[in-house]
């Protein structure tokens, strides 16, 4: 090939590839087409005007919707295969279900949480099965009902389809229902928290693939159908939270993995049919209606089961050292956790543990049954391949009888003996006979008694510690760092002898400095005094501080700075002071330094830590104005500054924190108007993320997650951070450190509350209440349309009270009190139907009050008082015009015409009782005769007088 030849197939090949790049840059213009169509159509429903940005139709980013928001293209050809359009609308709507159709390669569709009643007329899920490659579907959390399970069956190429939290009715006695069979390829199907009854049941049995279906917490009763029965290849099925009592046959759900009855009614009939079920893997009964004696051996031959859950059932074991009971479980070869927790075993239990000996069981939970005496170890003496143990929450205590059993335990990882009766002498052979012990519970016991380091070095694989409730020894804490594997440890409201507050001498313990694998350490609820030691910086790993509610004083030492993996640090409700450091590391999520003594500016404190989801440092001496780089932290939900000394204007670039949830600048000093651009503000929930199911999580044989149901047993250690406004939980070897729930004070609906975990990602508020600011309400207020709680008073704002404020439907609580606003109170207002706190006393308002109907008929006079110039209900002063009906304490008409004044009877009545009571005193004064028979029927008369009065009140109405 000559030269030129391979330069012209050079040429063809660069125009191909041009050619193709050029139709792949972006999605296919078809789609792009479509999704715009979407948002225009949405586009009035939307619950927040910032949602879907991103889609704009713009020449010069036509092909880029691949990039927008809640879409996801094929990499290859750029075809969309997946839209989250999840928790984007909050108002009923109909759903136009054609303006999917040009998604030809569409996968995974989730509408989940938008509010949805039906679709338009004449539509139905059978347009969506035009959509070929169309696998997965949530509607879950919507108001679809009963109409929309006909049309099911179009969707023939569907894997995941989920309907969970519907509008759904009992019973489904009509036709149309059978092309439910057509779904060939279904193998998810999740129906939970419908209120369904067993008229559904018959018609699930023509879904022949399905292998995972979800239940849970609906009404199924008695008689459970057989149809069910068919699903032949089921592996997952949850039915908890029901109201069953028993059920049929489940032998030909021979490939059965995991069935979870918990939370029903059910007794020991169920246990034959369940003896059938040979492949089972995880089987939940807890808190049922089981009897005594339980009959394990009915059990007995599910021989691949190897999760056996029967905790809240109010078990117990009466029988004697010969009871055969726990044996026949002896014969589950593959049980690797056993669930008997918060059952009413008692001491009687302990004979019959002697028969298991499975040498497959790693987990065993017998916490909250009362189990009171010595605990040896004897026991467990066969389970010697046991990994996790708990016993909390009984009665048991230690002596150095524990030797003999518990050495055999060689292989324990997990102990949980909290809320017993422990001494400190257990610790002295944990150690030693528990050599890879690494979790360890042992809060809630008294550990007063003397330890040494020599004691505590031998727990040389101890990572993870709870302390927390615990009577301990001061030398305890001060030996605490011989433990030099510690990775989590927890030591809150720890009590010295006699129950009295530990003394720790005014410092924390020096021996933690040489902990330096800690990754978590709480220390919060103590009487911790003295200074916070420089030396935690040297803790290189530390990612959780937690030492809130003590006495530290002085300032927070300049060597928190070389944390740089710090993530949470709580540091509240102490006494520090002086200035924040300036250079606090950049992986910092959640800072809570609320209600200290900290002053001076905010400086750049927290400019860098740019993944800040929580920043509270209200109730301190901050002054200064708010610095400008607050508007950079773009993942900040919660920003509490309130009740400080802050001054200035607000900054605009306030307005650039659009994941927001809580803002308080409340009872400080800041001036100058309410910018308007606060509008920018999301104050909404935004979650973009689509329902997923992975059906390989079925082959790990101690964790089980699907639609409703979670069943979680991990052997392995692991560290688990949720970086949200949730929670934070910490595992070791399966053994949950302690849920710490992020927490916040705002306040909302005229009281202070504490809002933590999910409820926090919930509540969206703005409080600017008691401050200098000036100027109007400005009207793009009305914007901020997922905003539940509103707080401007006690300010000096002007003018009139915007009519945009009725967009916002989600507000429960308006505070506009104590400013100077002036003319009416929009009408519009009592078109905000979540509203439950209202006020706008204290301004110059006039004009009639907002009409008195549906919740505005509950404000009284103090919402409106303080405005001169208002007039109308519930206010005594009358509009002009206005004509009110008469109250019911004044006479009725029948009264008028007899000429009867209520008021004159009653002053007339009263004045001559008195006459006659003074007359009568006079004259037994002078008679003592006449006195002693008085007295005799004083009881009578009084009486009388009270009855006559009675009845004549009640005569003529005045009650």
């Amino acid at each position: 090939m000559n030269s030129r030849s391979a330069l012209g197939i050079l040429w063809v090949w660069m125009i191909l590839v041009v050619g193709f790049n050029h139709e792949t840059l972006g999605c296919v213009e078809e789609e792009r087409k479509g999704l715009l169509e979407f948002k225009a159509y949405v586009q009035p429903y939307l619950n927040n005007p910032t949602l879907l940005q991103s889609w704009v139709d713009d020449d010069s980013r036509s092909h880029e919707c691949c990039a927008w928001e809640r879409v996801e293209c094929n990499s290859t050809t750029n075809r969309v295969i997946q839209l989250s359009l999840n928790n984007m609308i909050d108002v009923y709507f109909n759903l136009n279900v054609s303006l999917f159709l040009p998604f030809h390669e569409l996968q995974n569709l989730s509408l989940s949480g938008n509010s949805i009643m039906s679709f338009v007329e004449n539509q139905g899920l059978e347009l969506l099965g035009r959509l070929k490659k169309l696998e997965v579907l949530d509607l879950s959390s919507n108001f679809f009902n009963n109409s929309i399970f006909p049309s099911l069956g179009a969707l023939k190429s569907l894997k995941n389809l989920f309907l969970c939290e519907n509008a759904f009715s009992n019973p489904f006695s009509f036709e149309g229902l059978e092309p439910w069979g057509r779904m060939e390829k279904l193998e998810v199907l999740d129906l939970c928290r419908n209120g369904l009854d067993n008229s559904i049941l018959p018609y699930l049995g023509a879904l022949k693939s399905l292998k995972i279906l979800s239940l849970n917490e609906n009404a199924f009763t008695n008689p459970f159908p057989e149809e069910l029965a068919g699903l032949e290849n089921l592996q997952m099925l949850d039915l908890s939270w029901n109201k069953l009592e028993g059920l049929k046959t489940l032998a030909r759900l021979e490939k059965l993995e995991v069935l979870d009855f918990g939370n029903n009614a059910l007794d020991n009939s169920i246990l034959p049919s369940l003896g059938s079920l040979k492949s089972l893997k995880k089987l939940s009964l807890r808190q049922n209606s089981f009897t005594n004696p339980f009959p394990y051996e009915e059990l007995s031959g599910l021989e691949n089961l190897q999760i056996l859950d029967l905790s809240w059932n109010g078990l117990s074991s009466t029988l004697g050292l010969q009871d055969q009971g726990f044996k026949h479980l002896d014969r589950l070869k593959n049980l690797e956790v056993l669930d008997f927790s918060h059952n009413s075993f008692g001491r009687s239990i302990i004979p019959n543990l002697g028969a298991l000996k499975s040498q497959s069981l790693k987990s065993l939970d017998l916490s909250g049954n009362n189990i009171e005496g010595t605990f040896t170890g004897q026991e467990f003496a066969n389970l010697y391949n046991l990994q996790m143990l708990y016993l909390s929450e009984n009665g048991f205590n230690g002596t150095p009888q524990i030797i003999p059993g518990i050495k055999r335990l060689r292989k324990l990882e997990v102990l949980d003996i909290s809320n017993n009766k422990f001494s400190t002498t257990i610790l002295q052979y944990i150690g030693l006979l528990l050599p890879n012990i690494k979790t360890l519970y042992l809060g809630g016991n008294d550990l007063s008694g003397p330890i040494t380091d020599q004691d505590l070095s031998t727990l040389s694989e101890l990572e993870l510690l709870d302390l927390s409730d615990t009577t301990l020894s001061y030398d305890f804490l001060q030996n605490i760092g011989e433990m030099v594997s510690l990775k989590f440890l927890r030591m809150g409201n720890i009590k010295g002898l006699n129950g009295t507050q530990l003394s720790f001498k005014g410092n924390v313990p020096f021996s933690l400095s040489k902990s330096l694998s800690l990754k978590v350490l709480d220390a919060s609820d103590n009487n911790i005094a003295g200074r916070l030691p420089g030396w935690l910086g040297n803790l290189s790993d530390l990612q959780v501080l937690i030492m809130a509610n003590n006495h530290f004083k002085g300032p927070i030492p300049a060597e928190f700075c070389a944390l740089g993996k710090l993530t949470f640090v709580d540091l509240s409700m102490n006494n520090l002071n002086g200035l924040i450091p300036s250079c606090f590391p950049k992986s910092l999520e959640y800072v809570h330094l609320q209600k200290n003594e900290l002053e001076g500016p905010i400086r750049e404190a927290f400019s860098n830590s740019t993944g800040l989801v929580t920043l509270d440092i209200s109730d301190n001496m901050l002054n200064g104005s708010l610095p400008r780089w607050i508007g950079n932290l773009s993942s900040l939900g919660v920003l509490l500054l309130k009740g400080n000394r802050l001054e200035g204007n607000i900054p605009i670039q306030l307005c650039h924190l659009d994941k927001i949830n809580i803002m308080d600048l409340s009872h400080n000093n800041l001036s100058g108007p309410i910018p308007s651009c606060l509008k920018n503000l999301t104050f909404q929930r935004l979650d973009g993320t689509t329902h997923r199911f992975n059906m390989d999580e079925l082959d790990d044989p101690f964790y089980v997650s699907g639609p409703g149901i979670t069943m979680s047993y991990s052997f392995y250690s692991s560290y688990v951070y949720k970086s949200s406004l949730r929670e934070f939980t910490f595992s070791q070897n399966s053994g949950f450190f302690k849920t710490i729930m992020e927490q916040v004070e705002f306040t909302t609906k005229s009281r202070y509350d504490i809002y933590k975990g999910i409820v926090l990602e919930l509540i969206f508020g703005l409080d600017l209440s008691c401050n200098q600011l000036v100027g109007n309400i400005p009207p793009e207020i009305g914007e901020l349309h997922g905003i539940h709680a509103l707080n401007l008073s006690h300010n000096h704002l002007s003018g009139s009270i915007p009519t945009t404020i009725s967009n916002l439907k989600q507000l429960e609580s308006l505070d506009l009190s104590f400013n100077n606003l002036v003319g009416t109170i929009p009408p519009q207002i009592t078109e905000l139907h979540s509203l439950s706190v209202f006020t706008v006393a204290y301004n110059n308002l006039s004009g009639k009050t907002p009409e008195q109907k549906e919740q505005f008929a509950t404000f009284g006079k103090s919402s409106y008082e303080g405005n001169p110039l208002l007039c109308g209900e519930p206010l005594e002063k009358s509009c002009p015009g206005e004509t009110r009906e008469p109250s019911s304490a004044r006479p009725t008409s029948n009264d008028q015409e007899r000429g009867f004044d209520m008021d004159t009877f009653i002053m007339s009545f009263v004045a001559s009782y008195i006459t006659v009571l003074l007359g009568m005193a006079a004259v037994f004064y002078i008679n003592p005769y006449w006195r002693r028979q008085w007295f005799h029927l004083i009881h009578v008369c009084i009486t009388s007088c009270y009855y006559f009065v009675v009845d004549n009140l009640h005569k003529f109405s005045v009650f």
